[in-house]
């Protein structure tokens, strides 16, 4: 098995945060261990040493080779080829800052029998290499890895804002987070318009030349430098909550490029300045948010990170959309629906029939002071069938489109009282007039025999 020799020593003279795609074959030369706590979502990511056969770096797993490590088919002198990573640096107190990589994709070469060449320890130090190195008892005593080091002493000194439900300062605690304010450092003491507080208005236009890109796929705690260029697919309205230990605002939205989609969320002091500059179907740069752990409690996205936008974060308006794709939808007509299990989320495309007028409920459980309010809509579709969609909350009350709309409707929940039932969820959303094909001729089928059927 041969390595890819010299290859480190080239790495490490990259820029803070390059995105690689050239292949790389390194050794395992460490013990594996745990990278850091990874949440309520349970992935565990690991970490280990990699050699090139003359130097070693500090590798950082992606979660889909998590099964490889537990079956120890990834373990000491395992050989991989490593597709695409990115490299980050670290700085450390008191010492020279530490270099690794954040590997996206690899694959297992095989493994060896015993270290390959003579790595030497360079830029890693010898108290990270030495830890990685030690048995597994010695490893509980071992001082935490420099990127837990690093996070651990950002919340000492700039301890994040409380951002969301009552259990958000457990949740912060857990999730390693080095957004910093980088953005800033890279384009000096020039502020886009699109950065810093304010009163909120439309987003501005990006001007000068297209940034360097970041896949949505690629995005990660581990580093800060990146740029995505997403469509909003999905926006939530704004949300409130009052609870004992703390209250504020909130709103959401989905952002979808060719590589993937995402989950972004605005706090209390950052909803004013950016819930106007976002709009649902338009396309944007956006820089400098912190990346998370996603709480897929709250999205129903395939994605295990999440962006918290902050004060730094910059949005501006992409005018060119070519290569960015639309929301995807999965539709499913309502005759089918019978198919599905209660509690489903699914995909549809129908014709608005009727409309309810808007009503204040009590909810069967929680306080008895506590009011919603729903509104009914009958929906109809291709197959003929027609099924009660329910809206609630300021959804409900905003509802304004004319009679026989066409509506699609991403992720709505399937019910079962008195036959099948929809009910929009705070995770779903509903487009009306979609400019897509199958909306198009699903119009074509009202005006010509749906209305009258």
């Amino acid at each position: 098995m041969q390595l890819s020799v010299g290859e480190l020593a080239r790495i490490k003279t990259l820029e803070n945060g390059t995105q690689v795609s050239t292949p790389v074959t390194l050794q395992v030369i460490s013990n594996i261990q745990p990278f850091s706590n990874q949440g309520s979502s349970g992935q565990m990511r690991y970490r280990c040493m990699g050699s090139d056969g003359e130097q070693s770096i500090v590798m950082v797993l992606p979660v889909h080779l998590t099964p490889l490590v537990d079956e120890q088919k990834i373990c000491r002198f395992t050989v991989l080829r490593v597709v695409r990573y990115s490299f980050t640096r670290k700085a450390k107190p008191n010492d020279a800052p530490m270099p690794f990589i954040i590997v996206s994709d690899a694959e297992v070469v095989g493994t060896a029998t015993e270290k390959l060449g003579n790595p030497e320890r360079s830029g890693v130090g010898a108290a990270a290499t030495s830890a990685m190195a030690a048995p597994a008892y010695q490893q509980q005593q071992a001082t935490p890895p420099a990127p837990q080091q690093a996070y651990q002493q950002q919340q000492a000194t700039n301890p994040a804002p409380q951002q969301t439900y009552q259990q958000q300062q457990t949740y912060q605690q857990q999730q390693p987070s080095f957004g910093g304010s980088s953005f800033m450092n890279r384009v000096g003491e020039t502020k886009p318009s699109g950065y810093g507080s304010g009163s909120g208005g439309a987003a501005p236009v990006h001007s000068g030349a297209a940034p360097i890109l970041h896949p949505i796929k690629d995005l990660n705690p581990y580093h800060n430098r990146w740029t995505i260029r997403a469509r909003v697919t999905q926006k939530s309205g704004i949300k409130s909550w009052n609870k004992q230990t703390s209250q504020g605002r909130l709103f959401s939205v989905n952002l979808l490029d060719d590589s993937g989609e995402i989950r972004a969320t605005a706090f209390t002091q950052h909803v004013d300045r950016l819930y106007p500059m976002l709009e649902a179907g338009k396309v944007y740069y956006i820089s400098n948010a912190q990346v998370k752990m996603a709480r897929q409690q709250f999205s129903t996205l395939n994605n295990q990170y999440e962006l918290a936008f902050d004060d730094s974060t910059v949005v501006e308006q992409c005018a060119e959309t070519a290569g960015v794709p639309q929301e995807q939808y999965d539709f499913v007509p309502l005759a089918n629906l019978m198919r599905h299990d209660k509690g489903a989320l699914v995909d549809v495309l129908c014709v608005v029939r009727s409309a309810d007028e808007p009503v204040e409920i009590t909810p069967r459980s929680g306080p008895t002071d506590r009011k919603m309010v729903k509104r009914d809509l009958t929906v109809v579709d291709k197959s003929g069938f027609q099924v009660r969609a329910t809206l609630w909350g300021q959804d409900a009350q905003e509802y304004a489109l004319p009679a026989d709309a066409v509506v699609a409707f991403k992720g709505v929940r399937v019910g079962d009282f008195g036959g099948r039932t929809l009910s929009l969820p705070s995770t779903g959303a509903m487009t009306a007039n979609p400019d897509i094909p199958e909306a198009h001729m699903l119009r074509g089928w009202y005006d010509s025999a749906g209305r009258g059927s």
